[in-house]
């Protein structure tokens, strides 16, 4: 395993991952999958809301990503290792992240372990990622233009098209 040197401290290269309920749970996973290949030590924790998306979007469970992982913690264990700055790590994604717990990072609400180690990585100065995927639905392709926080981005009109259905 490579090792980084960071400060005076040398340590092997160290990430946290997150993984919420929004949809997108496969990215968490692809992630996972690319760092172990890739020999990066991986401290995995999963929302509760990100197990149900994670069975229902990829049929796998948390337990089946142990083996991609150095260490998967609870969803509400407030004493692992990464809910304290002492913990040493380069940097933490949250792959997908839901809005819900985008707004609990933002304003600083520890609600969970996730959340928490996100508080953390800010504290701390070290870096914090978060994937939040947008309009991921069919839906969002009926729709001609969409608002990001004051950026309107127009999408082309689509040609109508009338359906007949005969009984």
């Amino acid at each position: 395993m490579e090792h980084v040197t960071t400060g005076l401290q040398t340590s092997p290269r160290r990430l946290i991952v997150g993984i919420t309920g929004a949809s997108g749970a496969i990215y968490g996973v692809q992630l996972l999958e690319a760092l172990h290949a890739l020999q990066v030590e991986t401290h995995l924790v999963i929302t509760e809301a990100g197990c149900t998306t994670l069975a229902l979007e990829t049929g796998r469970t948390p337990e089946s990503l142990e083996p991609l992982v150095a260490r998967r913690y609870a969803p509400y264990d407030f004493t692992a290792a990464i809910a304290s700055g002492s913990f040493q790590c380069h940097a933490m994604v949250v792959a997908p992240c839901s809005m819900r717990t985008l707004a609990a990072i933002a304003h600083g609400l520890a609600d969970n372990l996730l959340t928490r180690a996100a508080d953390v990585m800010l504290k701390e100065r070290r870096r914090l990622v978060l994937i939040c995927l947008l309009y991921t639905s069919d839906a969002a392709d009926d729709l001609l233009c969409v608002d990001f926080g004051g950026r309107r981005i127009l999408k082309k009109k689509k040609t109508e098209v009338t359906l007949t259905q005969t009984y």
